[in-house]
């Protein structure tokens, strides 16, 4: 599970076209704050997610927590989904 819902972004000459097209009044070094559901697919921010087997809290860098096939909103650490893969083998 997502834990943060909105983070502050620096707007950057790199970024500047992409929340420019998303509406946000954007002027270079500035910061806005989003919601998470709203950064780029390749964003090194870190999120802090909550695990939802254990319970475990970890900042994830959000391109990490989409690569490893975490469907958005639900999360497994690395015990927590190594377990969940070994009985989905078994299962199949």
């Amino acid at each position: 599970m997502i834990i943060s819902r909105e983070i502050k972004v620096k707007i950057t000459d790199h970024n500047y076209q992409y929340y420019d097209d998303l509406g946000y009044d954007t002027t270079i070094g500035e910061h806005i704050i989003i919601p998470v559901e709203l950064l780029p697919k390749g964003s090194h921010h870190k999120i802090k997610c909550e695990c939802d087997s254990c319970g475990l809290e970890k900042d994830v860098i959000f391109k990490n927590y989409l690569k490893y096939g975490n469907v958005f909103g639900e999360y497994s650490c690395r015990k927590c989904s190594e377990e969940k893969r070994k009985k989905t083998l078994r299962k199949n």
